[in-house]
Formats: C-alpha cells, sequence, structure tokens
C-alpha cells in the first residue's frame, strides 16, 4: 500500500506537467493568424522638385563698394610775399577753376622795382664789358706794333714773353663774369615778378580757401586746397581668392594690356546713375583689419548717364566684369549641400549625394565645373535627414527657377537669362 502511494506522488505531478504542456499546444495550433491587408506595406516615398542645366560660357562679375576720392589733390601757396590785390571769383569752395587760370595776384610793385634794378645792373655790366673790350683792343695793336720793331733788330736779345694783365685778358674775364651775374639777377627779379600772379595748376575744384583781399600773404603759405576734377579713382578692397577674375592694366615696352571694365552706380533719389571705370592697379599692401587686396578703379568721365557729376566721399557700388569661364553650370545657391555635394535622383529614382568642384559662388548661383552633366536631375527641394539612396518621385507641374542657368529642355531666347555673376 505504501509503494502505491509512493508511485502515486510521483506519476502525479508529472502526468499534470505532460497535460499542461499538451494542452498548451493544442491552444497555439488552435490559434489563428492575424488578418492582413492583403498588401506588403510601401516604401516611404518623397516627392522633390528637380531640374537639369546646361553648360554655358558666364562671365564673372565681382562686386564691391568703395568710396569715391580724387586722383590729385594738393594746397595752393604764393612763392613770392606781399599783399594780396586780387582774388578770382572762382577761388571760393566749391568752385570749379580750369588749368592755367589765374586765381589771385601779389601786389607787383616791390617786384618791379627789383626788375628795373636788376636791368640797370645788366645794361652796367654791357658798358664795362664793351669798354674793356675796346682797351683790349688798342692794347693788342700796340703789343703788335712792338713786337714788330724788335724783329728788326737783330742785337736785341731773346724777346722777353708779354703779361695777360698788358693784353686785358683777365679784365675781359672779370667783365664777362660780372654780366652773367647781371643777367642771372635779372631773371630771377624777373621769375618773382611773375611768382605774383598764381595759376591753377590743373582743372578742379576748390575744396577751401583762406584767402582775402588785403591780406599779407608770405611765401610758402597755403591760401587754399582743391582737387582734379578727372579722373576720379575708387580703392575697391577684395579678398585675395577674387584676384583671379580680374585684370589690371599693364605697362609693358610699347603695348597696353587692358584693366577689366568696371561699372559703377548709385541710387539717388530713386534713380540709378551709372559711370563707368577701368581698374588700373593694384596696390601692393594688404589692409592689416580685413586682410583684403586693393585694387585702383579709375572713372574717366565723372558725369553720370543722368548727367550727375560725381562728388568725393560717396559710397558707390562697384561691379568689376571678370573674366569668362566656359562650360560651366550655374545652379541655384540652396542646391548646394553640405561638403560641396549636390542631390541628384538616379534613374532608378534614388536620392544620390554627389560631390562637386565649385569654382565660384554669389547670392543667387552656385558656378560648378565638374561633378554634374547635363543629363543630371538636380534636386532642388530640400530633404530633412537625407540619406544616400533613399526613395524619391519628381514633382509634377515644376516651375523653373528665375534667373539661374536654363534648363536643359527650354531654348534660351533671352540674352542675359543664366549670365554669371
Amino acid at each position: 500500500m505504501r509503494k502505491i502511494r509512493t508511485i502515486f506522488k510521483v506519476a502525479l505531478p508529472i502526468a499534470i506537467i505532460v497535460f499542461g504542456i499538451q494542452f498548451t499546444l493544442m491552444l497555439i495550433d488552435q490559434k489563428q493568424p492575424p488578418k492582413t491587408a492583403g498588401k506588403v506595406s510601401k516604401e516611404k516615398v518623397k516627392l522633390v522638385r528637380v531640374e537639369q542645366f546646361k553648360p554655358k560660357g558666364h562671365q564673372v562679375i565681382v562686386k564691391a563698394q568703395a568710396t569715391t576720392k580724387p586722383v590729385m589733390e594738393l594746397s595752393i601757396a604764393s612763392q613770392a610775399k606781399g599783399e594780396a590785390i586780387w582774388i578770382s571769383p572762382a577761388l571760393v569752395e566749391g568752385g570749379w577753376v580750369k588749368k592755367g587760370q589765374l586765381l589771385f595776384r601779389i601786389n607787383p610793385i616791390d617786384y618791379q622795382l627789383l626788375v628795373n634794378q636788376a636791368e640797370a645792373g645788366l645794361a652796367k655790366s654791357k658798358y664795362e664789358l664793351d669798354l674793356i673790350a675796346a682797351k683790349k683792343q688798342a692794347a693788342d695793336s700796340g703789343i703788335e706794333i712792338y713786337q714788330k720793331m724788335r724783329n728788326n733788330k737783330d742785337t736785341l736779345g731773346a724777346e722777353r714773353d708779354i703779361s695777360g694783365l698788358a693784353r686785358y685778358e683777365p679784365q675781359i674775364a672779370n667783365a664777362k663774369a660780372v654780366l652773367k651775374s647781371s643777367e642771372a639777377n635779372l631773371k630771377q627779379a624777373q621769375l618773382d615778378l611773375s611768382r605774383t600772379k598764381i595759376y591753377a595748376p590743373f582743372s578742379g575744384y576748390i575744396r577751401s580757401v583762406t584767402l582775402a583781399v588785403g591780406q599779407i600773404v608770405s611765401a610758402g603759405q597755403t591760401v587754399a586746397s582743391m582737387f582734379k576734377d578727372k579722373p576720379i579713382i575708387l580703392n575697391v578692397s577684395l579678398p585675395a581668392s577674387e584676384l583671379r577674375w580680374i585684370s589690371v592694366q599693364q605697362y609693358q615696352q610699347d603695348k597696353i594690356g587692358e584693366g577689366s571694365i568696371a561699372l559703377v552706380s548709385k541710387q539717388i533719389g530713386g534713380i540709378t546713375h551709372q559711370w563707368e571705370g577701368v581698374v588700373k592697379r593694384q596696390l601692393q599692401e594688404i589692409d592689416a583689419l580685413g586682410r583684403l587686396i586693393t585694387i585702383v578703379v579709375e572713372v574717366d568721365q565723372p558725369v553720370s548717364n543722368h548727367q550727375f557729376a560725381m562728388p568725393m566721399g560717396m559710397l558707390v557700388d562697384v561691379a568689376i566684369q571678370g573674366k569668362s569661364v566656359k562650360n560651366v553650370y550655374g545652379i541655384p545657391s540652396e542646391s548646394l549641400r553640405k561638403d560641396s555635394t549636390v542631390w541628384v535622383i538616379s534613374e532608378n529614382n534614388r536620392l544620390e549625394i554627389r560631390p562637386v568642384t565649385v569654382i565660384r559662388k554669389n547670392e543667387d548661383e552656385v558656378f560648378v565645373s565638374e561633378g554634374i552633366g547635363d543629363k543630371d536631375k538636380i534636386v532642388l527641394t530640400h530633404i530633412p535627414s537625407a540619406v544616400q539612396g533613399m526613395k524619391l518621385a519628381e514633382a509634377e507641374n515644376q516651375r523653373p527657377i528665375k534667373g539661374f542657368a536654363v534648363r536643359k529642355d527650354e531654348e534660351d531666347t533671352s540674352p542675359n537669362r543664366g549670365s554669371a555673376q
């Protein structure tokens, strides 16, 4: 009986376990799989706007700003001292004077007296020279007669030398020196007299005047300042990388290398005034603050297309027509991605992140020389968290972006469309 109980105690737990396993397996077999829609879930597709571009030639435009300044300015002073007795009506602030125009006069009376004295001294010197020359002629005649008489007497000894003083040679030399000195004194006096009239050294505008009639002027005293009216220069500061696009005028032997054309503009009262200049030279120094290179643009005609004379100290916009580049792609600036890459949609509608070679950027366009072709479809739409190979789809009714390079499937009928800057 005890043996039966022992067997029962052991077999019962085993039977319960086996029964539980079988019951669990039965429930699993009877469980139905979840119902499905009958279709496999599709990969998420991003709708994007794309555009194709054609390689073209573009002229680079380098833009900057600069302040106008005169090519030459100087202070006006008199080399003669005295009283200012006359001043030109044009010698006022803002007045325009022509080259060689009389600006003011110093009282010439004292200098005229010096000229008269010098003329009298010159006349006296000429008289002294003529008098000594006559004496020398008489002395030469007497010496010649004396020598003939000595030569006829054989008993006399060797002929003695006749001194130069007896021939009036030093007297003649001294008289000539005095005459030369008198001529120099007269020229100096005449020069001082001519300096009582002060003329404009070039055509230009008067900046400031500190002179009045009756004022006593000292020699070398500054009484006014003026600047040349043309050409006008602009010191344009640019990054060193921009110099590769600009031509600076060069003078080599008899040949002149033309500089780049610069279009200068300024909007005044709703009217845009324009002037044309030329890049003349480059300053051989770097701006210590901005680390920039400075080029000099000269504007030969300071009157704008609307008859406005360019004033000094005016901030203007400068657009330099740089060198032309060929076979480059002008793509919208927003289509250039991180690390100089662009997004291209592949033939199987997958995103391809492609590195490109960028040769220039501006506000609207990026110019690419390598990395894309005219058959590539550039993605213009921004894609958050873009991943290489992600599925894309082209949006319908795409609109071309104005101001950029022409689409491949369009004909370029406008001469200005797609121009580089």
